[in-house]
C-alpha cells in the first residue's frame, strides 16, 4: 500500500488536473441527461404490462402511447365554444384525450404525435393563451421546483456540521471540493446512460456527498495523526494513505456492494439507482485518493493555521455502563430485534411515485387502464366492456366495437355521443351544429328502421297531428291552409260550371191535391235554428192524426215555399242555388264535395249533406257564414216537414183510394227516393237518383222503365275531396300525388317528413337500436342526400355532421390496429389501494374467462399491482444478496465469521425500526424508501460498526474490556458523530423542504434509519462486544482479568 501511496503522491498534480477536467466535463454534460419519469421503462422483461406496452407501441405507431403528454388548465373565463377546435389544430397534438371542468378551471389533456416535442407543444400553448392557461408536461416537475434550494440547504447544513466537528475550516472546503468533483463526474457520466429515473436524479448527488464524507474524514484523521510523528508532509500523507486504506476500502466496499445489490431486482429501477449510487461512491473513493491528497498537501499551512478546538464527547460513564450491563443488553437486544422484525411486517408498502402539482391540485388524476386485445375477439369484447362498465366506480369503459358496433337506444346514443364527443377535437361544437336533439335522433332512428315508409294517415289525423308540431316542422304543409286552398280551388272552378244535360228521365211529378195535413205543414211557422228536429216516427204520427182532424188547422197561417214536389225534385247546382238562395259557386263546391258535380241532388239531400257533413267539419264550415247556417237549418226543418207530410198523404191516399192515383200519377215505385233522417242514422245517401223511362205494358198499360246512366269520371279535385271527407288512411305518396293532381302546390318531401314524424311519434322508438357506425352511415348517407331533410340540415349543419363523422372515425380509429385493438377503462379508483388491486384482479379474471387470445392490461395501477405481487420476492432476493456480500466483506476485514453476524444484526434492527416507524398511523412506506434505506443502512452505517469493532479488537490486544471500550469510544466517537450527524440531519431537513412525497419519504427514512443505527452502534454494540468478548476478539488478546 505504501508503494501505491507513493505513486499517488508523486503524480498527485496530474491526477488532480485529470479529475478536475472530468468534473468540468461532467458539469457540461448535465443538460444531456435523459431524466425518465415514466416508471414503466423499468418494468422487468417478463412483465405482462411491459410486453403489452411493446406490443402497443408496435401496433399503434401513430400515437403517443405514453398517455397525456401535455395538460393545459384554462380559467373558465377563457373557455369558449371554439377552444377545443383551436387546441386540436396546434401542431403536434394528435387528439384531445379528455376534458374536465370545475367551478374555476377547465382541463384539457392531449395525446401527442410520436415525433412531437411535449415542451414545444406546451410552449406554443403558453404563448398563445398567456396567463389564462397553466401547462404541464410529463416532464414538468420531474424534479420539485425548489430542488436547487433543497440541495443548497442540504450542502449548507453538511458544511455547518463539518465546520463544527472538524479541526480546521480549511479541511471542510477541501472535503467539499474533493467530493464535489466526484459528484460532478458521476452526474455527468449519467448522460451516457439511456436514462436516469427522476427519483435517482433527485437524490443521487446529495446521497453521494453524504455517504462519501466518511472517507475524507478517515483520511484526514490519519494524516493529522501522522503529522505528529512524521514532520515531512508528503511522507505523512503517504503513511496516512497506507494506514487509512483498509478502513476506507472496507467502508467503501460495503457501501458500493450494498447499493449494487439493488441491480438484482427484477424491477429495473433498482439497477438504475444501484448503478448511479454505487458509481458515485466509487468515484468519491477515487477522488479521495486522487484529489484530496493534492489539496491537503497544497493547503497544509492553511490547515495548520486554522486549527481549532473540536467538541469533546465524554464517554467514560457510557463505557462503564456497557460493561456493567452487557448481559442484560445482550438479552434486551435479542428481544428488540425480534420485536422490531414483527412490527415491521405491519407496515404496508406503496408503489406510487406521484406528487401534487398546480394542475393535479385542481383536478386529481383519474385512473386509466388500457386493455390491448386481438381483433378476432371483437364480438366478445362488447359484453366484456359492458360487464366492466357495470362497476359503479367505472366512469368510462370503451373500445372500438363497444363504441362503433354496439347497438344503443336513442336516449343511450344521445348520452354516449355527448360523452364521447367531449374527448374528440371540437366534438361538442359539432354535435350542436348538427341539431342532433333528442327529437331529431328519434326521427333518425325511426327513418333508418323503416326504409319502406309504410305510414298511413287520414286527413283528419294529418290535421290533428300537424297542430301538435312546431311550425318549423311543417314547412309548406299546413293542413288548414291546404284545405283552404282546396276550398278556394272549388270556388274558382265554380266560374266554369257545366250543368248536366237535361234528361228526360227526370220528370216532374204532377201536382197532387193538398190534404189538410199538407196544408198544415205549409202554414206552420218556420222553425228557428235552435229548434230540435222531431223524430220521424213522431212527425209521421202527428201528421196522420192531424190529417184526421182538419178543423185543427189554423186559417191564415203563412204558406211555406217548400212542398213535397220541389223538395224531392233532383236539381243541378245552379238550380239548387237559385232554389235555396245560395251562392252558385258555393253550391257547386258542395256538389263537388258530395261527388255530384256531374249529377243532381234533391233539396232534402243537399240541406242534409251540408248540415251533417260540411258544417260539422271545422275546415269545410268556413265555406258558410253564420247567417247562412241559420237559414239552412230553417230550410232543412221546412223541407223535412214537407217531405214527411207528402209521404203521409201518399200513404193515406193509397190506403183509402188506391185507384184514384193510377190515371193521374206515375207509379209510386218510380218516385225519387226520399231521405228520412232518424236519430240513429243521419247518413245521407248521395248516390244519383236513378233515371226512368216510360214504357207500355200490353196487360196493364203504361209502366215506368229504369234507364241505366253511366257514372261520370271524378275529377282530381273530386278525388281529393272524397279522400279528405272520408276517414280512410292513405300513404304519404298517395296524398302528395292527389294534392298535386288537384292543383295544390306542395312538396312531396314535406308530406313524407310529416308522415315520418307521425310514425316516429306513434311507434315504440324506445325499442329501436342502432350502432354509432350505422348512425353515422345513415346520417352521412340518407340524411344528407335526401332533399326531405334540407329544411332542417343547412350547409353548415351538413358540414358539422361530416366533421363529426371524421372526428369520431379518426379519433376512434386510433383504437384499432391491424392485429390488436385498444379498450380504455377510466375509473375513480385510487392509483393504488386494496380496492384498486381487487378491481384489477377481477378485471383479469373476466378477461381470462371471456377472451381466448392474448390480451394485456396497461396502466399505472396495473404496474403497481405487478410490483406489489412481486415485491416480497424482490425484497427477499435483495436482502439476502446484500447480507451475503456485507457478511463476506466484514468477514474478510476481520477474518472472522462471528463478528459479521453481530454487526448485521445491529444494522438489520435499524432497518426494521425504520420500516415500523414509516408505517406508524397506518401510512404506507414507499418501496423505494424501503430499498434505498436498507441498502444505505447495511452498506453505510455498518461502517460505523466496523470502525468501532476494529478499534475494540485492536485495543483488546493490549487492554482489558473496560479500557478497551473506553479507548474505542474515544477514538471513534468523533468520526461516528460527525458522519452520523450528516447522515441524520441533512436528509431530514431536505425531506421537510421536499415537495415530492416519494423523495421526501426516502430522505426521511434514511434519516430515521441512520439515527436508529447510530444509537444501536453506540448503545448496544459495545455491550454485545463485551458480552461476547471471547468470540469476537482475536487470538492473543489481553486476558480480561478485571473490568476496570
Amino acid at each position: 500500500m505504501k508503494r501505491i501511496a507513493r505513486l499517488l503522491i508523486r503524480f498527485r498534480h496530474l491526477l488532480f488536473m485529470v479529475m478536475t477536467a472530468l468534473g468540468v466535463a461532467g458539469v457540461f454534460l448535465l443538460p444531456e441527461i435523459n431524466i425518465v419519469s415514466d416508471m414503466t421503462t423499468y418494468l422487468p422483461d417478463n412483465s405482462r404490462m411491459k410486453q403489452g406496452l411493446e406490443c402497443m407501441k408496435s401496433s399503434f405507431s401513430g400515437i403517443d402511447t405514453n398517455g397525456a403528454g401535455v395538460s393545459a388548465m384554462f380559467t373558465n373565463a377563457a373557455v369558449n365554444d371554439s377552444l377545443s377546435t383551436e387546441l386540436s389544430e396546434i401542431e403536434g397534438i394528435a387528439a384531445i384525450m379528455g376534458q374536465r371542468s370545475n367551478d374555476r378551471h377547465t382541463l384539457y389533456q392531449f395525446i401527442l404525435d410520436p415525433d412531437a416535442s411535449p415542451d414545444t407543444v406546451a410552449e406554443t400553448i403558453r404563448r398563445r393563451y398567456g396567463n389564462d392557461v397553466t401547462v404541464e408536461t410529463a416532464s414538468t416537475n420531474l424534479l420539485p421546483d425548489n430542488m436547487n434550494f433543497i440541495i443548497i440547504a442540504g450542502v449548507s447544513l453538511l458544511t455547518l456540521i463539518l465546520v463544527i466537528m472538524c479541526s480546521s475550516i480549511v479541511e471542510v472546503v477541501l472535503f467539499l471540493i474533493a467530493i464535489g468533483i466526484a459528484v460532478a463526474i458521476n452526474m455527468g457520466s449519467n448522460a451516457f446512460m439511456p436514462g436516469v429515473s427522476v427519483v435517482t436524479s433527485a437524490i443521487a448527488a446529495i446521497l453521494q456527498l453524504i455517504l462519501s464524507m466518511d472517507y475524507s474524514i478517515i483520511l484526514m484523521n490519519r494524516y493529522r495523526q501522522s503529522r505528529k510523528t512524521v514532520p515531512e508532509k508528503t511522507e505523512a500523507m503517504t503513511c496516512a494513505l497506507a494506514e487509512a486504506t483498509p478502513a476506507i476500502l472496507s467502508s467503501a466496499a460495503t457501501t458500493i456492494l450494498g447499493m449494487a445489490m439493488l441491480a438484482f431486482m427484477d424491477f429495473k429501477i433498482g439497477l438504475d439507482m444501484g448503478l448511479v449510487l454505487s458509481k458515485g461512491v466509487f468515484l468519491s473513493l477515487v477522488s479521495i485518493y486522487c484529489v484530496l491528497p493534492a489539496l491537503v498537501l497544497t493547503f497544509d499551512k492553511a490547515i495548520q493555521k486554522t486549527q481549532k478546538k473540536v467538541p469533546l464527547l465524554h464517554t467514560y460513564k457510557l463505557a462503564k455502563f456497557e460493561v456493567r450491563f452487557r448481559r442484560l443488553i445482550a438479552v434486551a437486544f435479542i428481544l428488540f430485534f425480534a420485536g422490531s422484525y414483527f412490527l415491521s411486517k405491519r407496515t404496508s408498502i406503496s408503489f406510487s411515485n406521484t406528487w401534487p402539482t398546480e394542475i393535479t391540485s385542481e383536478f386529481p388524476p383519474q385512473n386509466q387502464i388500457v386493455m390491448l386485445y386481438e381483433n378476432d375477439e371483437e364480438e366478445k369484447i362488447i359484453s366484456l366492456i359492458d360487464s366492466i362498465g357495470s362497476d359503479p366506480r367505472v366512469m368510462i369503459a370503451m373500445s372500438y366495437p363497444s363504441i362503433m358496433m354496439k347497438e344503443r337506444t336513442a336516449d343511450e346514443m344521445m348520452k354516449f355521443i355527448k360523452e364521447t364527443a367531449a374527448m374528440l377535437p371540437g366534438g361538442a361544437e359539432q354535435i350542436d351544429s348538427t341539431m342532433l336533439t333528442a327529437d331529431m335522433l328519434d326521427l333518425v332512428y325511426y327513418a333508418a328502421a323503416h326504409p319502406e315508409r309504410d305510414e298511413k294517415m287520414s286527413f283528419s289525423e294529418i290535421e290533428r297531428f300537424a297542430s301538435e308540431l312546431p311550425e318549423e316542422y311543417l314547412g309548406n304543409l299546413n293542413p288548414e291552409k291546404m284545405m283552404q286552398d282546396i276550398m278556394n280551388k272549388l270556388i274558382e272552378d265554380g266560374d266554369e260550371i257545366e250543368e248536366p244535360v237535361p234528361d228526360a228521365a227526370y220528370m216532374l211529378v204532377p201536382a197532387m191535391p193538398q190534404t189538410p195535413v199538407e196544408q198544415e205543414m205549409q202554414t206552420s211557422p218556420v222553425a228557428s235554428p235552435e229548434d230540435t228536429v222531431t223524430s220521424p216516427e213522431t212527425i209521421l204520427r202527428d201528421t196522420i192524426t192531424t190529417a184526421a182532424e182538419p178543423d185543427t188547422i189554423m186559417p191564415g197561417t203563412p204558406t211555406s215555399r217548400f212542398t213535397f214536389e220541389n223538395s224531392t225534385l233532383p236539381m243541378t247546382s245552379r238550380e239548387m242555388a237559385d232554389f235555396l238562395g245560395f251562392d252558385r259557386k258555393q253550391a257547386f263546391a258542395v256538389y263537388k264535395i258530395a261527388g255530384k258535380s256531374k249529377s243532381r241532388m234533391t233539396a232534402q239531400e243537399f240541406v242534409h249533406y251540408v248540415s251533417e257533413k260540411l258544417i260539422n267539419n271545422r275546415v269545410y264550415s268556413a265555406m258558410m257564414s253564420r247567417s247562412q247556417v241559420n237559414e239552412l237549418a230553417a230550410a232543412r226543418h221546412q223541407i223535412d216537414s214537407a217531405v214527411l207530410a207528402g209521404t203521409a198523404r201518399l200513404a193515406k191516399v193509397e190506403l183509402t183510394e188506391p185507384s184514384a192515383l193510377v190515371a193521374d200519377t206515375v207509379k209510386t215505385d218510380s218516385l225519387p227516393s226520399v231521405v228520412t233522417p232518424t236519430a240513429k242514422d243521419t247518413t245521407i245517401q248521395t248516390a244519383p237518383i236513378p233515371a226512368t223511362a216510360m214504357a207500355t205494358d200490353e196487360a196493364t198499360g203504361p209502366v215506368v222503365m229504369e234507364k241505366s246512366v253511366p257514372a261520370p269520371e271524378p275529377t282530381p279535385l273530386e278525388v281529393l275531396i272524397d279522400m279528405a271527407g272520408s276517414n280512410r288512411k292513405y300513404s304519404s305518396d298517395r296524398i302528395g300525388r292527389t294534392l298535386r293532381n288537384a292543383g295544390i302546390d306542395i312538396a312531396q318531401g314535406d308530406v313524407d317528413l310529416l308522415f315520418m314524424y307521425y310514425g316516429s311519434r306513434n311507434s315504440n322508438t324506445d325499442s329501436l337500436k342502432m350502432s354509432i357506425e350505422g348512425l353515422m352511415d345513415f346520417m352521412t348517407g340518407t340524411l344528407l342526400t335526401d332533399p326531405m331533410y334540407d329544411r332542417f340540415i343547412d350547409g353548415s349543419a351538413k358540414e358539422g355532421i361530416l366533421a363529426m363523422r371524421r372526428s369520431i372515425t379518426e379519433g376512434l380509429g386510433n383504437l384499432r390496429g391491424e392485429k390488436y385493438s385498444i379498450a380504455t377503462i377510466i375509473s375513480d379508483y385510487e392509483a393504488e389501494s386494496d380496492e384498486t388491486f381487487a378491481f384489477i384482479s377481477g378485471l383479469t379474471d373476466k378477461c381470462d374467462r371471456t377472451l381466448e387470445g392474448k390480451y394485456y392490461l396497461i396502466g399505472e395501477s396495473v404496474m403497481y399491482k405487478e410490483m406489489s405481487d412481486g415485491f416480497t420476492h424482490e425484497m427477499r432476493v435483495v436482502t439476502s444478496l446484500t447480507i451475503i456480500v456485507i457478511f463476506l466483506v466484514v468477514a474478510l476485514t476481520f477474518r472472522s465469521a462471528i463478528v459479521p453476524v453481530f454487526l448485521l444484526l445491529i444494522v438489520m434492527s435499524a432497518v426494521y425500526v425504520c420500516v415500523f416507524i414509516g408505517g406508524v398511523g397506518g401510512k404506507p412506506l414507499n418501496y423505494l424508501a424501503y430499498l434505498v434505506t436498507q441498502s444505505i443502512l447495511m452498506g453505510a452505517t455498518i461502517d460505523y460498526a466496523i470502525l468501532f469493532t476494529d478499534y475494540y479488537r485492536e485495543k483488546r490486544m493490549t487492554l482489558p474490556i473496560m479500557p478497551a471500550l473506553r479507548k474505542s469510544y474515544k477514538n471513534t466517537i468523533h468520526s461516528i458523530m460527525t458522519s452520523g450527524l450528516i447522515l441524520i440531519l441533512c436528509p431530514y431537513i431536505m425531506s421537510i423542504l421536499m415537495t415530492d412525497p416519494t423523495i421526501s419519504i426516502i430522505l426521511k427514512s434514511i434519516s430515521v434509519g441512520a439515527l436508529a443505527a447510530i444509537l444501536l452502534i453506540l448503545l448496544v454494540l459495545p455491550g454485545l462486544l463485551a458480552a461476547f468478548d471471547r468470540i469476537v476478539t482475536q487470538k492473543g488478546s489481553h486476558p480480561d482479568t478485571h473490568d476496570e
